[in-house]
């Protein structure tokens, strides 16, 4: 989507950097759950069994631990839009990205549309909780 740049009213065809000064538009992430409840953040956060039952997602399957979390929304400046996703270490179930397994200590850029989904370790073809990535510009 085009965009000018408030520091230098440059003209930029897409991105979050703009290509004349450098000047990095400030991004939100939200994600929004098939009951179309949704949270949104613009710093690092840890998603967990709260989270998912804030907004209406099937959180029974979510470790309720303290401290446990299924994966982690990181500003990621290597990214186009911003934003990565990191699954927990110590997550019972996988994360998985477009219906593609995340990696325990791998960043996976997120991109507009993503749908980010928890699924058995056990049997991969079971899946719950479809969560859809959008972003909030300034």
């Amino acid at each position: 989507m085009a965009w000018e740049c408030p520091q230098c009213t440059a003209q930029n065809e897409g991105g979050i950097v703009c290509e004349q000064c450098g000047y990095r538009k400030l991004t939100g992430i939200r994600l929004t759950s098939a009951a179309g409840k949704s949270f949104d953040t613009r710093i690092n956060f840890r998603i967990d069994r709260r989270i998912y039952k804030t907004i209406e997602s099937e959180y029974r399957y979510l470790q309720s631990a303290p401290g446990s979390y299924q994966f982690e929304l990181v500003r990621d400046e290597n990214s186009e839009t911003g934003w990565s996703l990191q699954t927990s270490p110590g997550s019972d179930l996988n994360t998985l990205l477009n219906d593609s397994v995340c990696e325990t200590g791998t960043k996976y850029p997120v991109y507009d549309g993503d749908v980010i989904k928890i699924g058995s370790k056990t049997n991969v073809n079971s899946t719950a909780a479809p969560l859809t990535v959008s972003f909030a510009e300034d």
